[in-house]
C-alpha cells in the first residue's frame, strides 16, 4: 500500500478498482477472451458507477479527520436529543454556555424590570387603597357633621314653632326678622352648605387622585403584560431542553453538530433524525451523519433487540445493518424512562431488563459484528432535569424538576440515573486515543466499501457464474447427445433406405426377368431383356432414390433444429436466471452480458446448410452412377454364355429356365451389392462431413460455455487484489 496521506485513503480505493478495470480492457488477438474480460469488466465498472463512486463521493464530503465524533442514532422519541442535552450541560458546551448566559442575562433584567413594575403596581394599587379609605372617611365625617347641623336646624325649628304658638310677642317680633332662633338657623345652614362644598372640593381631588392611579395601574398592568410577551418567548426559546423533542414524529429533521473539549481533548457530538420516522424526509442527513461520525451510541428506550421489518419495509434491524455496518464503534445505550422520583427508590435497571439487554446485545454483536461493543445505562429525563438550570417560567419542566429535587439532591439524581457513570466513561474510555481511532474508523469506512464490491464478486462468482458455468456445461453435454443421436439416427434411415431401396430393385429387376424368362425366352433374348430390364430399374431407383435422401435430409434438418431451439431455449433460461445480480438494499440490479456466442438458431442455420452441400454434392456430381453401363452389360453377357452348361440348356427348357434364374439372381445381387455400396460410400463421406460439423458445433459451443468460466477467473482474480487491498487497508488502518 503506498504511503501517502490518510485522508486520500478513499481515492486509493477507486483508483484501485479502475486499475483493475484498465487490466480488463487490454486487447488480446483472442476475440472471445477479450469478450470474456468486457464481462467482467462491465460487473466491476457497473457497480463503481452505481455504488462505489456515489459512497466515495458522500465520505469524501463528511470525512472527518481531526475532531473525534460521536453519533447519537435511533428510534424517534426514544431520547437521543435529552441524552446530548444533558452531556452538553454537564460538560459546558460552548454554544450551551452561550445560550445560558445569554438566558441568565436576559432573565435577570426581564426579572428586575418586573420588580420594578410590581412596586409600582404596589405603590400605586397602595395609594388607590388610600383614597378610597380617605374619600370614605371624609364622606363618613362630613356625614356625621351634617347630621349634627340638620339636628341642629332641626331642634331650632321646632323651638321656633313652639314659640310662636305660645307667644303673640315672638310672633311679631318674629315677623319683623327679630328672631335670633330664625338667625341661628340661617347661620346652621350656611355653615352646612360651606361645609358641603369644601367637602364635595376635597372629595373630588380624592377622586382625581384615585382615576390617576387605577390609570396608572392599567399602564403599569399593561407594561408588565408587555414585559412578559417580550421577554418569556425568547427565555422559552433560550431554555435548557429546546433541542429536545415534544413527542412529535420527525421533531429533528436535521442532524446538529455540538463540539466539547474536555481536558484539552476535542470531540463532538452529533444529533441524528430518528430512523422511525419520515425517512424519505431525513434519511440524507442519517446517512451523512453516521458517514462523518466515528464512534456510534444506538440509542432505545426498549431494552429488547429492535425488530425486522416487514415485507417491502425496512425494519430498524434492517436500518441498523445498513447504515451502522461500518462503524469501528458502536455503542447501544438504554434510555430508562422515569417519570415519578418514587421509581428511583430501586435500582434504575431491574433484573428483566438486564435479561433483555444482554439478548440486545447478542442481537446487534450479529448484525453490527465486532465493532459493536455492548450497552450502557441511564435515564436521560433525570439527568436533564438534574442539571437543567436554565427554565423560563412558564415552562412545565421547572414543575417537574422541583418534584424531583424535593425528593433527592442534585448528585443524588446524576448518580441514581447513572449520567455519572456514562460521562465518566465517556471521559476515561471514549475520548481517549482519538486520532488513532479517528484513523481506523474513516480507514474501516473505506474497507467497507471495498469489502462491498469483493462480496458482491464472490457473490457473482459463487451464485451466478459458477452455477451458470455447471448447468451451460450439463447443457452442452445434453445437447452434444442429442446431436450425436440425431445423426445417428438419420444414418440409420438412410442406410435403412438404401436398403431398401436395393430390395425394392433387385426384386422388381428380378419379378420381370423371370416373367419373361417362364415365357422360354433364348439366351440372346435373356440377355437383352435382362440388360433392359436392370437398365429401366437402375433407372427407377435414380429417380426415386434422391426423393428418398431429399426427405431424409429435410428430416434431418428438422431435427437438428429441433434440438438446437430446445438447447437454445434452456440455454437463454438458464441465462435468466442465473444473469440479474442484487446488490444492495434498494434491490439495484447489474445483469451479466452472458451468452455471446451461445446461439443455436446460429449454429442450427450453418449445420443445415453443411447438410445440404452435402446433399448436393452427392446427388448431382459425376460420382452418382454406382457403377459404369458398359462394365455392367459386359458383366452380365460373361455370365450368361458360360460354356460347360450350354449342351444341357439345347435338351431341357426348364433347366435353361433355371440357369437363366440364376445368372439372373446372381447379376441382380451383384449390380444391387455394387449400387447399395457405392451409395453406401457416398453417404458415408457425407456422415463424415456431418461428424466434423458436429465435432465443429460441440467446440464452439465448449468455447462459448468456456467463455463464461474464464469471466469467472477473470472475476475470482480481480477479487483476489481487491481482498489483498482491503487486507491492506484494514493493517494500515490499525496503525497508530
Amino acid at each position: 500500500m503506498p504511503t501517502q496521506r490518510p485522508s486520500k485513503i478513499y481515492d486509493l480505493i477507486l483508483q484501485s478498482v479502475k486499475d483493475i478495470e484498465s487490466e480488463l480492457q487490454s486487447v488480446s488477438s483472442d476475440a472471445k477472451l477479450d469478450n470474456a474480460k468486457q464481462q467482467a469488466l462491465d460487473i466491476i465498472k457497473n457497480f463503481r458507477i452505481i455504488k462505489i463512486d456515489p459512497s466515495i463521493e458522500e465520505l469524501n464530503q463528511n470525512q472527518e479527520w481531526d475532531i473525534y465524533t460521536i453519533a447519537f442514532y435511533g428510534e424517534t422519541n426514544a431520547g437521543k436529543s435529552t441524552v446530548i442535552e444533558s452531556l452538553r450541560i454537564y460538560f459546558q458546551e460552548k454554544t450551551k454556555l452561550e445560550t445560558q448566559n445569554k438566558f441568565n442575562e436576559i432573565l435577570n433584567k426581564y426579572e428586575n424590570k418586573v420588580k420594578e413594575i410590581e412596586q409600582d403596581l404596589f405603590n400605586t394599587i397602595f395609594g388607590i387603597d388610600q383614597s378610597k379609605i380617605k374619600y370614605d372617611t371624609i364622606t363618613a365625617k362630613f356625614e356625621t357633621i351634617k347630621k349634627e347641623i340638620e339636628t341642629k336646624i332641626l331642634n331650632l325649628k321646632n323651638l321656633d314653632i313652639e314659640k310662636k304658638e305660645k307667644s303673640h310677642w315672638y310672633r311679631f317680633i318674629s315677623f319683623l326678622n327679630f328672631n335670633s332662633i330664625k338667625k341661628d338657623i340661617v347661620d346652621l345652614e350656611r355653615l352646612l352648605n360651606k361645609e358641603e362644598t369644601r367637602v364635595k372640593d376635597e372629595l373630588k381631588k380624592i377622586n382625581d387622585e384615585k382615576e390617576f392611579g387605577e390609570k396608572n395601574l392599567a399602564n403599569f398592568e399593561n407594561f408588565l403584560q408587555k414585559l412578559h410577551a417580550e421577554n418569556l418567548p425568547i427565555l422559552h426559546d433560550l431554555s435548557d431542553g429546546q433541542i429536545i423533542g415534544d413527542g412529535r414524529s420527525d421533531f429533528t429533521q436535521q442532524t446538529t453538530h455540538y463540539l466539547f473539549t474536555h481536558n484539552e481533548q476535542k470531540f463532538a457530538f452529533l444529533d441524528v433524525p430518528g430512523i422511525e420516522g419520515k425517512e424519505s424526509v431525513v434519511i440524507d442527513e442519517i446517512s451523512s451523519a453516521v458517514k462523518k461520525a466515528h464512534a456510534v451510541f444506538y440509542v432505545t428506550s426498549n431494552p429488547t433487540p429492535p425488530q425486522k421489518g416487514d415485507v417491502g419495509k425496512k425494519g430498524t434491524l434492517e436500518k441498523i445493518k445498513e447504515h451502522l455496518g461500518s462503524q469501528t464503534e458502536v455503542y447501544a445505550i438504554f434510555n430508562k424512562r422515569i417519570t415519578n422520583p418514587m421509581q428511583l427508590e430501586k435500582l434504575l435497571i431491574n433484573e428483566d431488563e438486564y435479561l433483555s439487554l444482554e439478548v440486545l446485545d447478542t442481537k446487534l454483536k450479529e448484525i453490527i459484528g465486532e465493532n459493536y461493543i455492548g450497552h450502557k445505562k441511564l435515564s436521560a429525563k433525570v439527568s436533564f432535569l438534574a442539571l437543567a438550570e436554565c427554565l423560563a417560567p412558564t415552562l412545565k419542566t421547572r414543575e417537574e424538576k422541583n418534584k424531583f429535587l424535593n425528593k433527592f439532591t442534585k448528585d443524588d439524581l446524576l448518580e441514581k440515573a447513572l449520567l455519572t457513570d456514562f460521562t465518566d466513561f465517556i471521559t476515561n474510555d471514549l475520548i481517549q486515543n482519538t486520532k488513532a481511532k479517528i484513523k481506523k474508523s474513516n480507514f474501516n469506512k473505506a474497507n467497507e466499501v471495498l469489502k462491498e464490491l469483493i462480496a458482491l464478486l464472490a457473490s457473482v462468482s459463487k451464485k451466478n457464474l459458477e452455477p451458470l458455468y455447471k448447468q451451460l456445461s450439463k447443457e452442452l453435454q445434453d445437447v452434444t447427445y442429442n446431436l450425436n443421436n440425431t445423426v445417428q439416427a438419420t444414418k440409420n434411415r438412410m442406410n435403412s433406405e438404401v436398403e431398401k431401396a436395393t430390395r425394392n430393385f433387385e426384386n422388381k429387376t428380378r419379378k420381370i426377368i423371370y416373367s419373361d424368362i417362364d415365357t422360354n425366352i433364348s439366351d440372346d433374348s435373356f440377355k437383352n431383356k435382362l440388360e433392359l430390364t436392370i437398365k429401366i430399374q437402375y433407372e427407377q431407383v435414380q429417380k426415386d432414390l434422391p426423393e428418398m435422401i431429399e426427405k431424409e435430409f429435410q428430416k434431418f434438418q428438422d431435427e437438428i433444429n429441433e434440438v438446437m431451439e430446445n438447447f437454445n431455449r434452456r440455454v437463454n433460461n438458464t441465462i435468466k436466471e442465473f444473469r440479474s445480480i442484487s446488490f444492495d438494499t434498494n434491490n439495484s440490479n447489474i445483469d451479466i452480458n452472458i451468452g455471446n456466442g451461445i446461439d443455436g438458431v446460429g449454429l442450427m442455420g450453418s449445420l443445415a446448410g453443411a447438410g445440404g452441400l452435402a446433399y448436393s454434392a452427392m446427388m448431382f456430381g459425376n460420382g452418382w452412377n454406382p457403377i459404369g453401363w458398359t462394365m455392367f452389360a459386359i458383366g452380365v453377357v460373361t455370365v450368361l454364355i458360360g460354356f460347360g452348361k450350354s449342351i444341357h440348356k439345347f435338351f431341357s427348357d426348364d433347366y435353361k429356365k433355371s440357369e437363366q434364374k440364376k445368372s439372373a439372381d446372381e447379376n441382380i445381387a451383384r449390380i444391387g451389392k455394387d449400387i447399395k455400396t457405392s451409395i453406401s460410400e457416398k453417404l458415408m463421406l457425407s456422415f463424415k462431413d456431418f461428424d466434423k460439423l458436429i465435432d465443429k458445433i460441440r467446440g464452439d459451443l465448449e468455447s462459448d460455455v468456456e467463455q463464461v468460466k474464464k469471466v469467472n477467473d477473470y472475476i475470482i482474480d480481480s477479487n483476489v487484489k481487491l481482498m489483498q487491498l482491503s487486507r491492506n487497508i484494514q493493517t494500515e488502518g490499525q496503525k497508530q
